[in-house]
């Protein structure tokens, strides 16, 4: 595979939008991953939360520059599975806090 070589990113460039803030952002070398919660209103009134996650590499391209992809090489997909999993824990845990938050004694359940 040749020899590896550790490149920095710029911390700004991750899997998060430029329009909205991210709930949560995970990172390991190159890859980031970011989950982005929807609070929607569904057609009978109830509130809903739809959550969403993105992936995103970092790499340079030919001038230097940082760019960002989606595709990922063979040697990102454990790396991927490692963020995507802890994306899921962070799912669950935001799920208990927004259940424990309904018990609190508001009135709503």
């Amino acid at each position: 595979m040749g020899s590896s070589s550790t490149v920095t990113r710029p911390a700004n460039q991750d899997a998060t939008s430029a329009t909205a803030k991210p709930a949560a952002v995970h990172r390991s070398g190159v890859l980031s991953v970011a989950v982005f919660l929807q609070h929607v209103k569904a057609k009978d009134g109830r509130k809903l939360v739809l959550p969403s996650v993105s992936l995103r590499r970092s790499y340079q391209d030919a001038a230097g520059k940082w760019q960002q992809s989606t595709a990922l090489r063979r040697q990102d997909l454990l790396t991927a599975a490692f963020l995507l999993t802890k994306c899921f824990d962070t799912l669950g845990d935001l799920d208990h806090r927004a259940a424990s938050d309904d018990t609190d004694g508001d009135g709503e359940a």
